[in-house]
C-alpha cells in the first residue's frame, strides 16, 4: 500500500511539473512574439524617418543645385569690361564650377540608399562640397562686382 501511496505522489508531482513547464513555455513564446512583434513596429519606424530624413535631404540639395545653377548662368553673362585673359580665366571658371554642380546633381541621382553609416558619410562629404562650391560662387560674384 505504501508503495501504491509513493507512486502515486510520484505521478501527481511528475505531471504537475509537467504542466507547470508547458505553462511557462507558452508564456515565453508569448512574450517572445510581444518582443519581435515591437521590433518590427521600431524598424519600420525607424526606416520611416530615415526615409523622411533622404526625401528632405534631396529636397533641400535640388533646392541648392538649382540656385548655384542660376547663378553660373548670370556669371556667364557678366564677362563684359574684362581684358581677354581675365576673361577666359573667368570663364574657365565658371565651366568648372558647373561641371561640380552637375557632378553633385548626379551624385544625389545615382545614390542607393545603403546602411546608415554609409548614408551620413555620404551625407556630409556632400555637405561639404556643396559648401566649397557656394563659396567658390560667392566669391566669383564678388570679385565680378568689384
Amino acid at each position: 500500500m505504501m508503495k501504491t501511496v509513493y507512486t502515486l505522489a510520484l505521478i501527481i508531482i511528475t505531471t504537475s511539473i509537467f504542466f507547470t513547464s508547458c505553462m511557462s513555455s507558452l508564456k515565453a513564446v508569448e512574450n517572445a512574439k510581444v518582443k519581435v512583434e515591437k521590433a518590427q513596429n521600431n524598424l519600420e519606424i525607424a526606416v520611416n524617418k530615415r526615409t523622411e530624413e533622404f526625401n528632405q535631404f534631396v529636397k533641400e540639395s535640388n533646392q541648392k543645385i538649382i540656385i548655384n545653377n542660376q547663378l553660373i548662368n548670370d556669371l556667364k553673362t557678366t564677362t563684359k569690361n574684362m581684358q581677354t585673359s581675365v576673361e577666359n580665366k573667368y570663364k574657365k571658371t565658371i565651366i568648372e564650377l558647373g561641371e561640380q554642380n552637375l557632378d553633385l546633381n548626379r551624385r544625389i541621382v545615382n545614390y542607393k540608399d545603403d546602411s546608415y553609416k554609409k548614408w551620413k558619410s555620404f551625407n556630409n562629404e556632400f555637405e561639404r562640397d556643396m559648401k566649397e562650391l557656394s563659396k567658390a560662387l560667392k566669391s566669383l560674384t564678388r570679385n565680378n562686382i568689384k
